[in-house]
């Protein structure tokens, strides 16, 4: 048993040092390859309504196609402040929360998985260090999603506590809340996770003793009746952009779309049912045994948060489809989407932990062929091609940008916005924007 137990914490602080090192390292890759341009999106915040008028709850409360990004927009505003909005600046804080996301996700790791799980499930941390998601590290806008996944992650923690109380309750409402001000991701995520939640507190209220039952209120009380009155504030003021886009949630285009989302996060860059339904499968088939084979309370509420994430995480992804299924079947692997789809992976060797709890030798097994997969799926992913990619078209737009402050032309520049830049450009003059000081610095 000691020898056992040793095993263990070995293979625990290898994750942990391995995850550790591996984040450093992505964070020096994502400073080196970094440029500082705005990129695409991040244009609109020198439109007349957002940075040029000034701090106003309007900007930060207002629409951005299907978001609201109360979180992105006060970090952007900040850095303004600060120092003129660098953009190298803005993508190294981005990773920094990333590696927040990543401990936070490890945190629930332990939790959910217990001492000994730990050692089975840390391991699939550093997948999440993979390169494949250097779209959202490389472009500063896209800090919504880490913000809105660190606060579904540090619910689910507080949903897995083994007490039920008031502070616990509080933590989620909170972290919802954090949520939900990131992006739309963010509502939908906790939306799946609260809904399962919900289920599991409606059946202790009916089980429970008094005792039980006051607790059970006390933290629904605190976690789901907030968090519901602001989705609900949120729904009723959301516009749906784009409706002609949208597919029907049936319809097989959807279904495959999703199904390849599900698949990136295991690594899968090429679209290919034969290999997204057995992703999904790996994914859904633990949480639902994890839930009916926990053996008493506690270990059911961790059940509960681990199958509620992954049912967050799932929604999110099809929410996707929806909208973009309408597109090529390609776009499915596109890096942004990489992110949701990775989480699922440390979540699903959380399940398998959980559901195969009384069958040791099977669950080794099986966990030891989901890392295994996975690192097959990974194990051409890890060199800087997507970051080099990235770089390439933002110096591109600064020289563009460049030769518009020069000679006033071009007006257009493809590589870094879509419409005429002219507007935001001069408007970026005037703000003093950190890439123009150094523009002008460069012409002298």
């Amino acid at each position: 048993m000691e020898d056992a137990s040793q095993r263990a914490r070995v293979l625990v602080a290898g994750a942990v040092a391995a995850t550790a090192l591996l984040t450093l390292l992505h964070l020096l890759v994502v400073r080196w390859f970094a440029v500082d341009v705005p990129y695409w999106d991040e244009w609109e915040m020198f439109h007349p309504d957002a940075l040029p008028a000034g701090l106003r709850w309007g900007w930060l409360v207002a629409q951005h196609n299907e978001h609201r990004l109360v979180l992105t927009k006060l970090q952007i505003w900040a850095l303004h402040r600060l120092d003129g909005w660098d953009l190298v600046t803005h993508v190294t804080l981005n990773f920094v929360v990333y590696g927040l996301l990543v401990a936070a996700v490890g945190a629930f790791v332990a939790r959910a998985a217990g001492a000994r799980g730990a050692a089975a499930c840390l391991p699939f941390l550093p997948f999440l260090l993979s390169p494949l998601g250097h779209e959202n590290h490389a472009w500063g806008f896209q800090a919504q999603f880490h913000f809105a996944y660190l606060g579904a992650v540090v619910a689910a923690c507080a949903v897995a506590a083994p007490r039920r109380d008031l502070p616990h309750g509080v933590v989620v409402a909170l972290s919802v809340a954090l949520a939900i001000a990131a992006m739309t991701g963010g509502l939908i995520v906790c939306g799946g996770l609260l809904a399962v939640a919900a289920v599991h507190e409606a059946a202790r209220l009916r089980a429970g003793d008094a005792a039980e039952r006051r607790a059970t209120l006390r933290f629904a009380g605190a976690a789901l009746l907030p968090s519901a009155a602001l989705a609900l504030l949120w729904a009723a003021t959301f516009v749906p952009i784009h409706r002609e886009y949208y597919q029907s949630p049936l319809s097989g285009r959807v279904l495959a779309y999703f199904c390849d989302l599900v698949a990136l996060g295991f690594g899968v860059t090429t679209t290919s049912l034969a290999a997204g339904v057995p992703c999904l499968l790996a994914v859904v088939v633990p949480a639902a045994l994890a839930v009916r084979a926990a053996p008493d309370p506690a270990a059911r509420a961790r059940a509960v948060a681990t199958a509620g994430l992954i049912a967050g995480l799932l929604a999110a992804l099809f929410a996707v489809a929806v909208g973009r299924a309408v597109q090529a079947p390609e776009t499915a692997k596109s890096s942004k989407y990489w992110q949701t789809a990775a989480l699922l992976v440390p979540l699903a060797a959380v399940a398998w932990h959980q559901a195969l709890a009384g069958r040791p030798r099977l669950r080794r097994g099986v966990l030891a062929g989901l890392w295994l997969a996975c690192a097959v799926g990974y194990a051409d992913d890890w060199t800087t091609a997507g970051y080099r990619r990235e770089r390439a078209r933002r110096v591109e737009g600064l020289r563009c940008a460049a030769s518009y402050y020069a000679v006033g032309a071009p007006t257009r520049c493809p590589e870094v916005y879509y419409g005429d830049l002219a507007p935001r450009l001069n408007a970026a003059l005037t703000l003093e924007a950190s890439f123009t000081r150094a523009l002008a610095a460069k012409a002298r």
